[in-house]
């Protein structure tokens, strides 16, 4: 979608647009930005966990056992959102379901522990001077 000169010039009478415009980019951005760190990790066990808490960030919802993330994404759908097989993640939830990570239940997808042991060591390497 292009917004041209003519879509600014009416929208600057309207600055609820122009901000819903930007803070809808800055998301969008920032979920790119998440795709690109998911993408860097070699652990599959940890794209999963990365791509669920940032959902879980956005959707999450905290309960006495941990965060969960009220949605009902299946094994191929999180296949699909950490590049991987459905085999593969299927093994790996088997894995984080073991650790106590990550657990199914009937309202979505709860989380456990802290998602910033994923992250750190990523944005240490991505951050560092080449």
């Amino acid at each position: 979608m292009f917004l041209d000169d003519r879509f600014l010039q009416a929208a600057v009478n309207y600055p609820a647009v122009i901000d819903a415009l930007f803070t809808r980019a800055v998301r969008r951005h920032r979920w790119l930005a998440v795709r690109l760190v998911v993408n860097q990790l070699v652990r599959l066990d940890d794209r999963l966990l990365l791509a669920l808490w940032s959902l879980a960030e956005r959707w999450g919802r905290v309960t006495p056992d941990g965060v969960l993330v009220p949605m009902g994404l299946t094994h191929t759908a999180l296949a699909r959102l950490v590049g991987a097989r459905r085999p593969s993640v299927t093994s790996a939830i088997g894995d984080l379901g073991r650790d106590r990570l990550l657990e199914r239940t009937e309202d979505g997808w709860l989380l456990r522990g802290d998602p910033a042991h994923l992250v750190d060591p990523v944005t240490e390497r991505l951050l560092s001077p080449v």
